[in-house]
């Protein structure tokens, strides 16, 4: 009688594991699709909400800049400016309060006064801290057309 509770038990627990697993793979897709956002509408709180302090990215030149040079760019001096960006293609990965999104991005704007359109393959590294997420690495590679 115990072995089947047992094992009804950790049916139950594999279940809500997966369910909550899923449900942060859904969250982690709604964050990448609200930082698409972020930047075209220049929401900056949200950036700075869901961008650990240390957080860094490798950009498509292989350059690594800061948040701090990131949103200085965007929100201070203008530079960056982006118009439209749209994600597709993610696929998340978790492992325990750490996972790793990947995906596809389309992003048009200006750099600098210059055009630019690009086709971009990402991947960020997010921590879950205090129970929410935070991205704390990204990297970004053009896709040649």
């Amino acid at each position: 009688m115990w072995t089947a509770t047992l094992l009804l038990s950790l049916l139950a627990f594999t279940r809500v594991e997966s369910m909550t697993q899923q449900d942060s793979a859904r969250e982690l897709v709604e964050i990448e699709a609200r930082l698409a956002r972020a930047w075209v509408e220049r929401d900056r709180d949200f950036l700075e909400e869901i961008l650990s302090d240390d957080w860094a990215v490798v950009d498509a030149a292989g350059g690594v800049r800061s948040k701090k040079q990131v949103l200085a760019e965007a929100f201070d001096t203008s530079e960056l400016q982006v118009d439209s960006a749209r994600i597709e293609d993610v696929a998340v990965r978790l492992f325990g309060d750490t996972a790793v999104v990947r995906g596809r991005s389309e992003v048009a704007g200006s750099y600098n006064g210059e055009s630019m359109a690009v086709s971009l393959r990402f991947t960020d590294v997010f921590v879950q801290r205090s129970g929410r997420w935070l991205c704390i690495a990204s990297h970004a590679s053009p896709i040649s057309p």
